[in-house]
């Protein structure tokens, strides 16, 4: 076995991809060595080439990319598929019924943190289309999916908790089996990536820049947010907006200013919450102790 058949059999066995990429991607490598070969030698040609890791990396990376975007869309297909079917439950509700206050609490929150983990990545996914993307951009692109994902699901979940009432099953598996098929995707985008990735630390992608980038493409070149991108900025901007958008709905809902207020703090409470805990796995900020470790190294 020459120097040429023996790299192209350790690119097939290093390949975790499989159907019609790989083998497009197999005869790609194999025309270009051969060609190489006839002029350098196989020798030459492979050293030329660059070693395996490299090219199964760059390409398993490049599906990677690919795959997760897709999944994206699958994702948002998938939560409104959940919205639907939610719905569907709500309107299928014993008449006069009214959920707890514990489940309707859980139903708004987990509503809400699906729109935001589905709108961050969506931004992601159209910065991803200019810049490319790492490993650990595609990882985490695949987090706010799952996360999208999984508390669309805690809001139907929370529908059928606080509420009574039948309906059809397919009304109900209808969101669950699009929601699977997106996860399906977003698996196979993570396990190309998982194993390239150098830095296991969570990747920071602020949202505004990631909406800077969308303006440059929309408006022409644009200057950096700098400020704006700070969590903190993020943190404080979102709360007043959240806070105020509930104290209107339930004072347009006839309720009272005290009554309001009350919303507009659970309201608060639940923004406070989910920052601390879904942002290092979004994406907006780094958890606090990873953040200390890396400014220790850094001085040290």
């Amino acid at each position: 076995m020459n120097a040429e058949a023996r790299y192209m059999a350790e690119i097939d066995a290093a390949l975790r991809v499989r159907g019609r990429r790989r083998r497009r991607f197999v005869a790609e490598c194999r025309e270009h060595l051969a060609a190489a070969s006839a002029v350098r030698g196989p020798d030459e040609a492979v050293r030329r080439f660059g070693t395996v890791a490299e090219r199964v990396r760059d390409f398993e990376l490049e599906v990677a990319v690919g795959g997760s975007r897709a999944a994206t869309v699958l994702t948002a297909a998938a939560v409104l598929a959940v919205g639907a079917s939610t719905l569907m439950m709500i309107q299928a509700a014993d008449p006069g019924v009214s959920a707890p206050p514990g489940w309707a609490v859980l139903f708004f929150a987990s509503a809400q943190t699906t729109a935001v983990a589905v709108l961050l990545a969506g931004l992601r996914a159209v910065a991803m289309r200019d810049e490319g993307g790492t490993p650990a951009d595609v990882m985490l692109l695949c987090r706010r999916n799952s996360v999208a994902l999984g508390f669309a699901l805690v809001t139907m979940f929370a529908a059928g908790g606080g509420v009574t009432g039948s309906t059809d099953v397919w009304r109900i598996l209808l969101g669950p089996a699009t929601a699977a098929i997106a996860s399906i995707a977003l698996v196979r985008a993570a396990r190309l990536a998982r194993p390239h990735r150098q830095d296991r630390a969570r990747t920071v992608r602020a949202p505004l820049d990631d909406l800077t980038r969308l303006a440059r493409r929309t408006a022409g070149d644009r200057p950096a947010r700098g400020r704006l991108s700070r969590p903190s900025v993020i943190l404080v901007a979102t709360t007043l907006v959240a806070a105020g958008g509930a104290f209107w709905w339930n004072h347009l809902d006839h309720g009272t200013t005290a009554g309001s207020g009350v919303a507009a703090g659970i309201e608060s409470a639940c923004v406070l919450a989910g920052f601390a805990l879904l942002g290092p796995v979004l994406g907006p900020h780094a958890a606090p102790i990873r953040r200390r470790h890396a400014l220790r190294r850094t001085s040290g």
